[in-house]
């Protein structure tokens, strides 16, 4: 699966997310952590999209790392695959 879309990088108490504006159930076919590839300003990240409750929302996960040198709030394009 490959998917694009908009999305902004939100900071969570001492956590940095991003969530996925599809039903990654409908989308993927799949439940739980999901191990994927996240591509932000042509950064490659691994990743695993993680249920936010049990509706097929779903969100990423970012470390302090993985968020340098890019800007929290800035809507971005995104890839995951």
């Amino acid at each position: 699966m490959r998917y694009f879309f908009k999305g902004r990088i939100e900071k969570q108490q001492d956590l940095y997310c991003i969530r996925l504006p599809f039903n990654v159930w409908e989308v993927c076919r799949q439940r739980e952590h999901i191990p994927a590839e996240l591509i932000i300003e042509n950064k490659l990240f691994e990743c695993e999209l993680i249920p936010e409750d049990q509706t097929g929302n779903y969100k990423i996960h970012l470390n302090q790392e993985d968020v340098e040198g890019l800007e929290i709030d800035k809507v971005y394009k995104l890839l995951v695959h």
